[in-house]
């Protein structure tokens, strides 16, 4: 116990350091930059293509000079905010990491149409300016102009992954906080084993009576290694999380007996599938924890899948008025899937009933 207790300390330190740090950090930081450089970006662009283009028999700082910069200006403006547009819908539409190839085939096209459109204004602008507009001209303009979508497209993507691996980072900051804390909770609960206290007392009256001990003891053992091991708490296939839920079950329909029901109806294609782990029995257990079990009012969980993509735990609703919610459980599942699905947890709760559908996992190999 003495050693638990100097873990447990240790841990402890280490999680406040963490926390702290995590504290420090930045989140996600709004596209200020991106504006910014647009507000910065276009007049200094403009005045470069303007020099660019510039004739020898215009004069420096004379009127037809400015009238030719702001114009350049003008120009650039559309080619800048264009390839901004373009690259800001194709990352929230196909994000580069995740649909690279859609994002590539897209933004081409789409570049090319925008010089296919804007070039016109230019050519435009330096007709009225008096510029001969012969093919070596135009050859010379277009080539300038790609290079110029080019360079703007390039510009945007990056900053784009800047902001894309500044939130991986921070993600990554925050989900070892999680962990921690989530190791941190686990070893209080070694060290304070309420759970396995209250499974021991049930024993010891099912072994006076001879009966179903040997089954629940294996039950117990198999939910205790299941529960204890995988520090990292990653994600489990999903008939690894069901049959957890089915030994969770047994041990607490021990103590409850058919005033507890337990129905699952996910078929065996689904299995290919993963949940985070003890998503499922935390849920479970929630519904146990938070609802009146008695003769008269049986509490009923069943589990399912919802539309090939979810799979829903769902309960009768009978709150215990004296039972008040921290939700801290299901708040930790919704931070978990923050890190492993752009899906969101959906939580329902009516006048009888309560559900929560989490996101089926896509199991990766590599």
């Amino acid at each position: 116990m003495t050693t638990n207790y100097n873990q447990l300390q240790s841990i402890t330190e280490t999680f406040m350091k963490m926390k702290n740090k995590i504290a420090s950090k930045n989140t996600y930081p709004e596209p200020r930059v991106s504006l910014l450089s647009t507000v910065i970006g276009i007049p200094i662009l403009g005045v470069i293509t303007a020099l660019v283009f510039l004739d020898d028999d215009i004069e420096y700082f004379s009127i037809k000079f400015y009238v030719h910069i702001i114009t350049a200006t003008i120009i650039t403006s559309f080619y800048w905010l264009t390839c901004r547009w373009i690259v800001i819908k194709l990352w929230k539409k196909y994000p580069w990491h995740l649909t690279p190839l859609k994002h590539i085939l897209i933004e081409v096209p789409s570049l090319l149409l925008s010089v296919a459109v804007i070039a016109p204004l230019s050519w435009l602008a330096l007709h009225f300016s008096g510029k001969e507009m012969d093919w070596s001209t135009i050859h010379f303009n277009i080539t300038i102009i790609t290079l110029l979508v080019l360079f703007l497209s390039t510009y945007h993507e990056a900053l784009f992954f800047y902001y894309q691996w500044k939130e991986n980072f921070n993600k990554s900051a925050v989900l070892e906080k999680e962990n921690m804390e989530a190791r941190y909770e686990r070893l209080k609960n070694q060290v304070n084993p309420h759970f396995l206290f209250n499974s021991l007392n049930t024993l010891l009256s099912m072994v006076k009576a001879n009966s179903e001990s040997s089954e629940y003891i294996h039950k117990l053992s198999d939910f205790l290694r299941y529960s204890l091991q995988d520090e990292d708490l990653g994600i489990k296939t999903l008939s690894d999380e069901i049959s957890m839920v089915e030994n969770y079950f047994f041990l607490q329909k021990s103590r409850f007996g058919d005033n507890l029901q337990l129905t699952i109806e996910v078929p065996d294609k689904f299995d290919v599938y993963a949940l985070p782990k003890l998503s499922l029995q935390m849920l479970v257990e929630n519904a146990i924890k938070h609802n009146i079990i008695s003769d008269e009012k049986p509490l009923q969980i069943r589990i399912y899948i919802s539309n090939g993509e979810y799979i829903v735990v769902e309960n009768n609703l009978q709150k215990r008025f004296e039972e008040k919610s921290t939700k801290q459980g299901l708040a930790n599942i919704i931070k978990r899937y923050k890190f492993l699905s752009a899906k969101k947890i959906h939580v329902e709760e009516k006048k009888r009933t309560f559900r929560v559908e989490l996101p089926l996992l896509t199991i990766t190999t590599k």
